[in-house]
């Protein structure tokens, strides 16, 4: 990062974090946090509704939900 970038995050709880900020700030940098839930400007969230929907499918299938998304990893 160089300084007066600004630095374009989701609201997750752990980007609201205090020591997040300082590190950020502490480069001269600026934060901009997107709306809540704004899979539109944040085209990740389309794949992660993608791969939830997979686990959903498969979860049945296997005893355990990591052994699931591990399964499914395999196809990304």
């Amino acid at each position: 990062m160089r300084p007066e970038q600004i630095v374009i995050i989701d609201n997750i709880n752990f980007h609201k974090n205090t020591i997040i900020k300082v590190l950020i700030g502490s480069v001269g940098c600026s934060i901009l946090f997107l709306p809540t839930y704004s899979p539109d400007l944040n085209p990740i969230e389309h794949y992660w509704f993608k791969i939830k929907n997979e686990i959903r499918k498969v979860t049945a299938q296997f005893k355990d939900i990591s052994i699931a998304v591990e399964h499914l990893m395999k196809f990304i």
